[in-house]
């Protein structure tokens, strides 16, 4: 048996990007796929030298610890700490894993950073430039879900904060949000109001919101949402944001505070 592994990559002057799917090649032992999951992810990371910037894992609730077993065990000292976003996806055709989605990146590895001890994200300096990714920043304690929501942005701009950045740095956001239908105009409500409250966006600005996604899964921690981010550290100021593009207009024309990602 092996896992289904599709491979894009993406060269610049700064750095080699690879983004890796991998989804489980059949039927069999949810151990079994776990392992031939990550041990594919493990020999593309340590042929090309790469490391994770971010890493997705979707799945059900009950498969999550034979999965940390199973990744742990096969990537060995390229466990870096730093635990992936866990998202919470209904059992398939193949199993309990419906797939894991890997961003990594050539040459050297990235800083990790931790909340509370616990690794959450990561630095990465390259030549030109230096980003800050956050991976699954939950607030699963908070109370219900618009609280949870505006815990977790505050954890977010928090963490920024600790390397002199803010969300005007922010030039991507992955907001995944249980039963998104039933609360996502609550949800942009909380969003609105932060973004307004720190002059990203109303009168006088020059609506700078991140791009964002709104995907309707849930963390595995029993929260109603979490957040994964990618920063710009450096070079500052470099970051065009694009209230529209292509065939999509303003979001804010249906009262939600994001970008469009070009």
């Amino acid at each position: 048996m092996t896992a289904n592994l599709e491979i894009r990559s993406i060269e610049s002057a700064s750095a080699t990007e690879i983004y890796i799917s991998a989804t489980p090649g059949e039927d069999a032992p949810l151990q079994d796929q776990a392992r031939e999951i990550f041990s594919g992810v493990r020999d593309i990371l340590c042929s090309k030298n790469a490391s994770i910037l971010h890493e997705r894992v979707f799945s059900t609730p009950a498969a999550t610890k034979t999965i940390h077993q199973a990744r742990s065990e096969a990537y060995g000292d390229l466990d870096d700490g730093v635990t992936p976003s866990f998202l919470v996806a209904a059992e398939g055709s193949s199993g309990p894993i419906a797939g894991v989605q890997v961003h990594a990146v050539s040459g050297d590895r990235p800083e990790v950073i931790r909340l509370d001890q616990t690794g959450c994200g990561r630095i990465l300096r390259a030549p030109g430039c230096t980003l800050l990714t956050l991976s699954g920043i939950s607030a699963p304690q908070a109370g219900k879900n618009t609280e949870q929501a505006q815990v977790m942005m505050e954890m977010g701009e928090s963490i920024l904060k600790q390397f002199g950045a803010d969300f005007l740095s922010v030039p991507r956001t992955w907001m995944w949000l249980k039963d998104i239908l039933s609360w996502y105009d609550d949800f942009n409500k909380v969003r609105n109001d932060f973004f307004t409250e720190r002059g990203l966006i109303g009168a006088g600005t020059r609506q700078s919101m991140p791009a964002s996604t709104g995907i309707g899964l849930g963390p595995d921690n029993g929260g109603h949402c979490a957040m994964d981010l990618t920063a710009v550290l450096e070079p500052s100021d470099s970051i065009r944001f694009l209230q529209a593009a292509g065939k999509q207009q303003c979001a804010m024309e249906y009262g939600s505070a994001f970008s469009r990602a070009s």
